[in-house]
């Protein structure tokens, strides 16, 4: 508790003027201060016989318990909402807070935690009743000199200036491949007859010596009597071990201090995290966690795509069940991280910027907060990051769709999104992306779903629009290159010229009501065309560090990222590079102003591969940052301002945060098989259609049920690839799945103002009968200048069975607010035709026909 931190704080003082200096890296001791530090010490005695252990921050929504003596120091044993129980199982005693990677000039990483680490002390630098700051002072970060092991032809030596001895260490190199047969044998040639994991006493390391030189390629081993070859040891705690490595002794460990500070306001629990050194090592990585959080078999884990460094912990019985848990780092430029949720636990493992360089001091740009929501669910974690998120990311500062003057205005008018050609060729050898056959067949099934005469526009995302180093002309018949390939995923970026007829088939489907835009990749180069030597762009590669610390005279090695596929190589390119900007740039400029489409889908920019580099010429922070999608912001806002203003929509694939608003329009990588957390958060400041391969239901089929799940969750129906339907849409048996097409299209415009500048809120309950016959999705629109609050629940059945609903819904639980003496005026948006008023839940029961859809209006009104 804060008023009982006296004792703490005097014998921590008392051990601080006794030894002449905070970091305890001196030992002077004069009688002047022996004396005061004997009076503060007395204060201990007579304050309390022990020192607190404990300490207590809270505000009035939110308080946590952190244990502060020698046994549970960082220990988080206790966190709960006010009034509410403690979320953590065991009092989260024994789970690392932090943990840390830090590399130096010797071999791989060493781990350093709030638990498992070897410090000098552990210290309360600050302390108050909403916040409190922990030092783990001196840690040791071992590194081990590398071991050249011996042949079998070296003399053995049992010699002690050949050994050396790592105390509560395991050994870190390779297991030896050959089995050990003997009694309590075992992997890695065990010693037999001997060791903990055999419930025996440990092994005699002078027979463990013997054992270990007898075999070619051994380097080290542990009393547990396993043997190993090449690395070095790490920390071990689980039971008394020992490491043997042979060969010359370590350096001296370096040593680094690591401070926690942490803070509640507002309901909000902030870590902030310090690192200081001396230079001998370098930061590679850090992870922040919260562990040992109850669950229960209704417990449900938030993790997804849509939001990359955010998760939480909620009971599906919500609100009835366990509060929710909280878990985001609030990075507003989305720093290169992973996080995770599983098994009780909750975390984020961050890149170091600038890894590979000396340490010195390195305090995190961004805090990771933890809250508890009682009674919560994945609604209330994803609002608890939108109301974050929106005012403070890069990916945001655009504003909302509907403010936005960028943006042309049919974009929000797009309903349907087709692809042509996607993973292979289904109507006959060189279809492909030939404008001719292109324009024909899109032509035609736009004229029969005529969805402009509603509003709404189809759109086409167009593959092999290019020649790819076919011979122009040929219609991808004619390779310029043996036995290397042409075509999809090759000869990039070398996109031009556009195949014979393609601006001519793009201004046609333009004429017609379509948008159209064509797909190039915004990271790969083919490594076999002409261009990648005559630029030398092998120095504007991503290139990966080994794990080591740079200095002057010690360069680690740089990996260049390569992939292989097809029969080629293609590298994959570092956008922050002047280089890959302008070609990015121009390429996209060319689509636009030359050939005339309606913008572009640039692939892999968000759901690519690991998105850090480390070459240190390319004028970014090394291995980690937020600098890959940042680059794009500069390379889209370069294009949108080399364009007619209102004229261009851009995307690319994933469901990505930071690579929307200033990167791309539109994204890839929809979810629509569990609850709606991208257009929860992102509602009305992004769009989200179908993902790769994921639509493949024939028309008559399943079709109608996958694109009404896409319309459910806000998202823009299809990507679906429109050729592997054939004749489907013109089959006189298929009349009232197109008409159903046309009728969800028609919704979704009468509705955009909930759909596409709304938000998703909770799932709605439809207690429908048949069961299960029925799909629904409820989206709520903020205050605007044309009306007061209100949600629009969208009910619909896309089959050829008739059902009824039964709704029940608490207006708040759907995001409005209800006051003492207001009543919720509830529309039918289809028709226009009221439905009722209700002054508490709102109970609504009906009839959907087959094939059909309804879109009720609920706004509150005093």
């Amino acid at each position: 508790s804060v008023e009982n931190t006296l004792p703490l704080f005097a014998t921590r003082f008392a051990y601080f003027v006794l030894l002449d200096t905070p970091s305890r890296f001196s030992a002077s001791i004069d009688p002047l201060k022996m004396l005061l530090g004997t009076v503060l010490i007395y204060l201990f005695i007579v304050g309390g016989a022990h020192a607190q252990e404990t300490h207590t921050i809270s505000d009035d929504h939110l308080g946590a318990t952190f244990g502060t003596g020698k046994d549970n120091f960082g220990n988080l044993v206790s966190l709960q909402s006010t009034g509410s129980f403690n979320v953590l199982d065991a009092g989260g005693m024994d789970s690392a807070l932090w943990s840390a990677s830090f590399v130096g000039l010797g071999i791989g990483t060493t781990t350093v935690s709030s638990t498992q680490s070897k410090c000098e002390d552990y210290i309360v630098t600050a302390a108050s009743a909403t916040s409190v700051s922990l030092l783990w002072a001196g840690c040791a970060a071992d590194f081990m000199v590398g071991v050249t092991g011996h042949t079998a032809q070296v003399q053995p030596t049992t010699s002690n200036d050949s050994w050396f001895e790592h105390d509560n260490s395991t050994c870190t190199g390779k297991c030896v491949g050959t089995h050990s047969k003997g009694p309590n044998g075992g992997n890695c040639y065990r010693m037999p007859g001997c060791g903990h994991d055999a419930g025996l006493p440990y092994c005699d390391p002078d027979s463990m010596k013997k054992r270990c030189l007898s075999y070619p390629g051994c380097t080290a081993f542990n009393t547990n009597g396993y043997l190993y070859s090449g690395g070095g040891a790490s920390p071990f705690s689980n039971y008394p071990l020992q490491c043997y490595t042979y060969g010359p002794p370590p350096p001296p460990p370096s040593r680094v201090n690591v401070t926690l500070s942490i803070e509640i306001t507002g309901g909000l629990m902030e870590y902030g995290i310090t690192f200081t050194g001396t230079g001998t090592v370098s930061l590679w990585d850090y992870t922040i966690s919260l562990a040992q959080i109850k669950t229960t078999t209704s417990s449900t884990t938030l993790v997804s795509n849509a939001a990359r460094q955010l998760v939480g912990v909620y009971d599906s019985s919500a609100p009835s069940g366990l509060d929710a848990v909280y878990f985001a780092a609030h990075d507003p430029e989305h720093i290169m991280k992973s996080c995770h949720a599983g098994s009780g636990g909750l975390s984020c493992n961050i890149l170091a910027l600038n890894a590979t360089l000396p340490l010195y001091n390195y305090t995190a740009a961004f805090p990771i907060v933890i809250t508890v929501l009682p009674g919560g669910d994945w609604w209330d974690l994803t609002q608890t990051y939108r109301k974050w998120v929106l005012p403070n990311a890069l990916w945001t500062q655009l504003g909302p769709l509907e403010t936005r003057s960028d943006l042309p205005d049919w974009l929000e008018n797009i309903t349907l999104w087709m692809n042509n050609n996607w993973g292979g060729d289904p109507l006959g050898p060189y279809y492909g992306g030939d404008p001719e056959h292109v324009k024909i067949e899109m032509l035609k099934v736009n004229a029969l779903l005529n969805l402009p005469a509603h509003g709404g526009h189809l759109a086409l995302h167009w593959y092999e629009w290019d020649t790819l180093g076919y011979v122009l002309g040929s219609n991808h018949t004619k390779c310029d290159r043996h036995p290397a390939p042409c075509g999809f995923d090759t000869h990039y970026p070398d996109y031009f010229p556009a195949r014979v007829a393609c601006k001519e088939s793009v201004k046609a489907m333009q004429d017609a009501g379509m948008r159209v835009i064509p797909y190039i990749n915004g990271q790969l180069f083919d490594t076999l065309i002409p261009r990648w030597t005559d630029d030398n762009a092998t120095l504007y590669v991503q290139k990966f560090a080994a794990q080591t610390m740079r200095t002057d005279t010690h360069k680690p090695a740089l990996t260049p990222h390569l992939e292989h596929f097809d029969g080629i190589t293609s590298a994959v390119m570092c956008p922050v590079t002047d280089y890959w900007h302008s070609v990015m740039r121009d390429t996209v400029l060319k689509i636009v102003n030359e050939v005339g489409f309606d913008g572009c889908y640039v692939d892999q920019v968000g759901n690519g591969e690991v998105r850090n580099c480390a070459d240190p010429t390319h004028n970014h922070s090394i291995n980690g940052g937020g600098f890959w999608a940042e680059a794009f912001y500069k390379i889209m806002g370069d294009v949108r301002a080399g364009i007619p203003p209102k004229t261009g929509m851009f995307m690319t694939e994933g469901t990505i945060e930071q690579v929307s608003g200033p990167g791309f329009d539109i994204l890839l990588g929809l979810d629509w098989s569990s609850v709606p957390i991208w257009h929860a958060i992102y509602g009305g400041y992004g769009y989200a259609t179908g993902r790769a391969g994921s639509i493949k239901s024939p028309l008559g089929g399943g079709l109608c049920s996958e694109l009404t799940k896409q319309f459910m969750v806000g998202g823009t129906m299809g990507w679906f690839t429109y050729q592997n339907y054939g004749n489907q849409f013109f089959d006189p048996a298929n009349a009232d799945e197109v008409a159903f097409i046309q009728k969800l299209s028609q919704a979704r415009i009468i509705a955009k103002k909930w759909m596409a500048h709304g938000r998703a809120t909770r799932t709605v309950a439809l207690n429908d009968s048949p069961a299960n016959t029925l799909l629904g999705g409820c989206f709520l629109r903020d205050s605007k200048a044309d009306g007061a609050p209100s949600v629009v629940c969208s009910i619909a059945s896309p089959t050829k069975t008739a059902a009824t609903y039964a709704l029940n819904m608490v207006p708040a639980r759907y995001g409005l607010d209800f006051p003492t003496g207001s009543h919720v005026l509830v529309r039918n948006l289809m028709t226009g035709t009221t439905v009722g008023t209700y002054t508490a839940n709102i109970t609504v029961s009906s009839t959907v026909s087959a094939f059909d859809v309804v879109l009720l209006q609920l706004t509150v009104e005093s």
